[in-house]
């Protein structure tokens, strides 16, 4: 386990293999981490296989892969998980693989700071799942990211790969939702010429091309089960083999995956491999949602509308508005919702009403009703064709997913990145011919 500090050097410590152990901040806590945050009897720790973890009524709580323990409540510690002591940040890893970790002192988060992709880290949790990156990065071990939609997953695997000894090298990524599985295999294992039709020349796929760097895999819970076997296989011998090819080509990649599904879940259903499973989370992080980082939010917000190049503010109802709604979407949504925002705005200060939360559209009003004369409220004259011109680019790309999609509402809605509710509900305002039962899965 390393036990990170905000403050201090990195250290590695010894978990039991049996017995019952005590942590705390200081002796005769038997695993003593030296941080004002830890309770002086904080955690105890059972060895076994895996061990477990149970707080003891400490001050500053103790997290499991950002689940707060209740005092006496156990949680199990395999490899990969992460657990917080206070605001002290650990991971679990196998003791062979901690003596070849070399650890990096911590590098405080901040704005715009050229190791980082992430614009805002206010949250004290973010920071300290960032900080957490100093450890991982340098290790060969595979990270599982997980967080529901939006919340910057693959924010986290670029910022694991710019701090690591492969940042010069490639950082490739696929969505394995993406794609249907006979591309999705081209495109991860590539091919030689004649493989199959179309295949006019040799293509090298994204492991070959990411020889030296990092691979961020996301969605990784949609991989049908047959490329997940092909997977294992590398992450196994570090080989990739093209289609149509019968000699295999060594690759040095980091693997990096993420996923917003339970993948254990889908283990025991059968819907994905447990051996897969266990090789990706080298180290496991899950990220909290938008709604349980509200520190981060009108920081965020304001980056976003800085980034448009607009000359609007946000208005104190826009700010309170923001700060009380609960962001379902998460940071993806967040952006949304400013981005247009600040477009309907036009250069004014941004009030509730240019504030289109997921579950609204711009779209065009219904038809009064015949026994009452129809009463137009006065608008700014140039807020009518904005809207239209919102309503008609949102139906084209509705139509476009769907299309693409052949009207299989799940996979059209998880393209528009929006839930399947929110696409029958835009579906309907459009008056789209509704696909048959049975088109959908």
């Amino acid at each position: 386990m390393f036990a990170k500090p905000s403050d201090a050097a990195v250290a590695p410590v010894a978990l039991p293999s049996s017995g019952e152990h005590v942590v705390g901040r200081e002796a005769p806590a038997s695993i003593v981490i030296a941080d004002d945050s830890v309770s002086r009897r904080h955690a105890r720790v059972v060895g076994g296989s895996p061990p477990e973890i149970e707080d003891l009524g400490s001050t500053n709580g103790t997290k499991v892969m950002g689940r707060v323990l209740a005092p006496g409540e156990r949680a199990p510690l395999p490899f990969g998980t992460v657990v917080e002591i206070g605001d002290v940040v650990a991971f679990v890893q196998p003791e062979a693989g901690a003596r070849k970790v070399t650890v990096a002192p911590p590098a405080a988060p901040s704005a715009g700071s050229g190791a980082s992709p992430t614009p805002v880290l206010r949250d004290a949790t973010m920071r300290r799942l960032y900080d957490l990156i100093d450890v991982i990065a340098p290790s060969k071990l595979s990270v599982l990211v997980l967080g529901e939609t939006g919340v910057g997953k693959d924010v986290y695997a670029e910022t694991i790969h710019a701090r690591s000894p492969r940042a010069s090298a490639p950082f490739l990524r696929l969505n394995c939702a993406a794609l249907p599985e006979n591309l999705l295999e081209a495109e991860l294992f590539g091919y030689e010429r004649g493989a199959f039709t179309g295949a006019m020349q040799a293509k090298p796929g994204l492991f070959e091309s990411a020889d030296g760097g990092t691979v961020f895999l996301d969605e990784i819970g949609e991989m049908p089960l047959v490329t997940q076997a092909k997977l294992l296989r590398v992450l196994e011998s570090g080989e990739v083999l093209r289609i149509g090819s019968v000699k295999s080509k060594r690759v040095d990649v980091r693997f990096v995956s993420a996923t917003n599904r339970d993948l254990e879940a889908l283990s025991s259903l059968g819907q994905f491999r447990t051996d897969l499973y266990f090789r990706l989370n080298g180290v496991g992080v899950a990220l909290p949602p938008l709604r349980k980082r509200p520190d981060d939010v009108l920081p965020l917000a304001t980056y976003f509308l800085e980034r448009t190049g607009a000359r609007s503010a946000f208005g104190d109802a826009a700010v309170r508005e923001l700060a009380s709604y609960r962001w379902p979407g998460n940071i993806r949504e967040l952006k949304n919702v400013v981005e247009r925002a600040a477009l309907l705005a036009q250069g004014g200060t941004i009030g509730v009403d240019h504030l289109l939360f997921r579950g609204t559209a711009l779209a065009p009003e219904p038809p009064a009703l015949p026994s009452a004369p129809r009463v137009e409220a006065a608008r700014p004259a140039s807020a009518t064709p904005m809207r239209d011109e919102f309503a008609e680019l949102e139906r084209t790309r509705i139509l476009e997913a769907m299309e693409k999609c052949g009207n299989n509402q799940s996979r059209a809605a998880r393209m528009l990145g929006i839930s399947r509710t929110t696409l029958i509900k835009r579906l309907e305002s459009y008056q789209f011919v509704r696909p048959r039962k049975g088109s959908d899965d």
